[in-house]
């Protein structure tokens, strides 16, 4: 959806809670991208390393060691 991604406060503002506290909002960043570009995307930081919106915050699989 796009009002999902469109705004840097989406992330712990809307969604405010223990599942999402971890990605806070003011971690949310915008690259730049070539003015030719047909989208864009928003990265956005954790509290933590690999964080998962799960019960426990973390990846449940096993993470690629690089």
């Amino acid at each position: 959806m796009f009002e999902n991604n469109n705004d840097g406060y989406h992330a712990n503002k809307l969604h405010h809670g223990v599942l999402h506290d971890f990605v806070p909002s003011h971690l949310a960043e915008f690259p730049d991208l070539p003015a030719d570009t047909a989208g864009y995307y928003r990265l956005n930081g954790t509290l933590h390393p690999d964080a998962s919106f799960n019960a426990t915050q973390r990846a449940l699989m096993p993470v690629f060691p690089t």
